[in-house]
């Protein structure tokens, strides 16, 4: 933490005194984290944020009790990312690392499914689940049997940190009523088209012919639909020069090489009358 030392300046009577502070800074370590292992004592157990279920491990693995009897035992209940993610050097590899190398890993065990009863929570699958809707209504029906209430922030947090986007996964719904159901955009494949504003039958007829047969699950977002003018100045007032014909492109194609051939000949003389 940054320490002040406050210094005097010397002065004469009856003369302003100032007051002159110097800081100096230090780096903020946790020994939780950042630990003395295999001679590097910066070796580094922070993880990426989004995937913090090994901080949690790391923190009381930093609690354990080395020196007694009976020591420590510790039991915690991870998904699977915690046997992979991470490559070689990053936090994730890094606490595995430092478990194994002082062999502290006694077990891995693997949790039956619907382990959580009447919970909507599961333990295990064959793959991710391609149904972000469904999940939602099962956690949202287990939260309500346990009487928890998440705010909106929290949701997004829980969503961000359990989920990823797959192309092959059901459109996530936004919001649903009885006459529509609204969809969740993805900001990375949000686009502009420029559509004429005299488009036969509007913009929606563009969208049928131009976008739906390459993009079949978009939408138009009519709130961002706004009305522009300009001028095309190569429309209206460029003038193309008209085309040589071939018979012009081969004459000068072919006065080039002849006067490519003479200068060759000039410098193949030139250089066998230096020889001599």
């Amino acid at each position: 933490m940054p320490s002040a030392r406050p210094t005097s300046c010397s002065r004469a009577k009856g003369k302003r005194r100032t007051t002159s502070r110097t800081y100096q800074h230090c780096d903020i370590k946790d020994p939780r984290f950042i630990v003395n292992h295999d001679g590097d004592p910066e070796f580094s157990l922070i993880t990426r944020s989004n995937d913090g279920q090994l901080m949690f491990l790391v923190n009381k693995l930093s609690k354990m009790k080395h020196k007694t009897p009976l020591g420590s035992r510790i039991a915690e209940v991870h998904n699977g990312s915690s046997l992979f993610t991470g490559d070689a050097g990053q936090g994730e590899s890094n606490v595995r690392r430092w478990i194994f190398e002082n062999d502290w890993l006694e077990a891995i065990i693997a949790l039956p499914l619907n382990m959580f009863y009447n919970t909507g929570i599961a333990t295990g699958g064959a793959g991710p689940h391609l149904n972000f809707n469904a999940v939602k209504q099962r956690l949202e029906a287990a939260l309500d049997t346990l009487d928890i209430s998440l705010r909106a922030a929290e949701f997004n947090n829980l969503w961000s940190a359990f989920t990823t986007k797959d192309a092959a996964a059901e459109a996530v719904i936004k919001k649903k009523t009885k006459k529509s159901v609204e969809l969740e955009p993805d900001p990375d494949l949000r686009d502009t088209e420029q559509v004429p504003l005299l488009e036969k039958r509007g913009i929606e007829a563009f969208f049928q012919r131009e976008v739906l047969p390459h993009v079949p699950d978009a939408w138009i977002d009519h709130s961002k639909t706004v009305i522009g003018y300009e001028i095309s100045f190569t429309r209206h007032f460029f003038k193309p020069q008209p085309l040589r014909s071939l018979e012009e492109i081969r004459a000068d194609l072919e006065a080039l090489q002849a006067e490519a051939e003479g200068l060759l000949d000039q410098i193949i003389d030139n250089a066998a009358m230096g020889a001599k």
